[in-house]
């Protein structure tokens, strides 16, 4: 398939443009006072900005809408994939997605991919595109920040070990770089468990604008991160077929970008 660099800068032009918006004014408000109808808020910020062309494009695609924040998002994404009968293909900075920040979603989602890979008919065809090993480390030690000590006071660290450890008990590193490695076994782990039933797993280094989970080609929740002190990641599900083959190409420049992992290094 000849990939369409036009169409791949022009969709993300577009969305980075929507998320901007929801950044600078809040959008949960501006959903609530319009009956928590998205593209009717989306209408009234472009026509406030004068971007008509942007009131069109969401007003036309019915069919899309928001999802949540992660790790609320997680919900909607278990909910995707048994839903896939021949192809499901994610682009996500980690393999086990929300496993440190959302410890029960990442349960539930373990569960889905094991169901689904488990199947004896309509098993799809699974691909996955992550990062690799340094660029998550370097993601995580961003995320978590450079005090580990502050960082273990934090409700995610507590609630990380109260749920995964009956006994609660915590990793022996002194560092946040070492416990940042201690985290990404389980991604490794992971990762390597998919590998060995069969999905296609590819990594790389380079920038993952969007994460995507599309299910057989016509069903695809689609996050990018907004702007802003706060930067998060935000969420939509769509069924709308040219905005999927948009996300499609997205994901085949990420695989092109990308390079098959086979070599799966636990220790």
């Amino acid at each position: 398939m000849k990939i369409d660099f036009e169409s791949i800068v022009g969709i993300s032009a577009l969305i980075a443009l929507i998320v901007a918006i929801f950044s600078e004014l809040h959008i949960r408000k501006l959903m609530s006072d319009v009956n928590g109808n998205i593209y009717k808020s989306f209408e009234i910020l472009a026509k406030v900005e004068g971007l008509e062309k942007v009131s069109k494009i969401i007003s036309d695609s019915l069919s899309t809408h928001y999802v949540g924040n992660f790790p609320a998002n997680m919900d909607e994404i278990i909910k995707l994939i048994p839903t896939a009968n021949r192809s499901l293909v994610i682009v996500c900075d980690v393999p086990a997605f929300g496993h440190f920040s959302n410890p029960e979603g990442f349960r539930d989602y373990n569960l889905a991919f094991q169901n689904l890979l488990n199947r004896q008919k309509n098993r799809p065809e699974v691909t996955l595109i992550t990062y690799d090993l340094q660029r998550r480390l370097c993601n995580s030690a961003n995320q978590f920040g450079p005090s580990f000590e502050e960082f273990k006071k934090g409700f995610i660290y507590k609630h990380y070990f109260e749920y995964w450890n009956s006994d609660k008990k915590e990793p022996d590193v002194k560092t946040m770089e070492d416990f940042c490695k201690w985290v990404d076994n389980r991604h490794r782990r992971f990762q390597a468990d998919l590998d060995e039933k069969g999905v296609k797993v590819y990594e790389t280094s380079k920038d993952l604008r969007a994460f995507l989970w599309i299910a057989d080609e016509k069903d695809a929740i689609f996050s990018f991160y907004n702007y802003g002190s706060e930067n998060r990641e935000v969420s939509f599900r769509t069924n709308d077929k040219k905005l999927i083959d948009s996300l499609l190409l997205i994901a085949k420049e990420a695989q092109n970008l990308s390079t098959r992992k086979e070599d799966f290094d636990l220790h």
